[in-house]
């Protein structure tokens, strides 16, 4: 299915059609990294920005109703986005994940057995990106 949910999802109140963008969770410690996911994925998506996987815990336990899509890095501070892929499958086993790292390891291995989780290399072309959120 992906995370482009047909580029837009309707909600219907009442008699009024609201139309949302789907909404993505990026999570990665540079921001750069998160600066050029945002811009990237402005047109189509709305993004939430966490720097860690602590900060995604927190934004997905305000906004989980809301979470399309979860792009995280592997490797950061605090809580690694092996750990946070971990706690978020606990609590919702659906949700696409797209996880980005430039290594591997027993981490990584650990992380794409999970149900619906990509891998995206980094560094990565805006095609790469687009090509991972059309088959997560």
């Amino acid at each position: 299915m992906g995370c482009l949910l047909n580029e837009v999802a309707v909600q219907l109140d009442g008699n009024i059609a609201r139309i949302r963008k789907p909404v993505i969770l990026v999570v990665d410690d540079e921001p750069s990294i998160r600066r050029f996911i945002a811009s990237a994925l402005q047109l189509n998506y709305e993004t939430l920005l966490a720097r860690d996987g602590l900060e995604a815990m927190k934004f997905y336990l305000s906004y989980a109703d809301s979470i399309d899509c979860v792009i995280t890095d592997l490797v950061m501070p605090r809580v690694t986005g092996d750990r946070f892929l971990a706690w978020l499958r606990q609590r919702n086993s659906s949700v696409p994940v797209i996880l980005m790292t430039g290594g591997g390891g027993p981490n990584l291995d650990r992380a794409l057995k999970h149900p619906q989780v990509a891998l995206l290399r980094k560094p990565f072309t805006l095609a790469q990106l687009d090509e991972a959120l059309r088959n997560v």
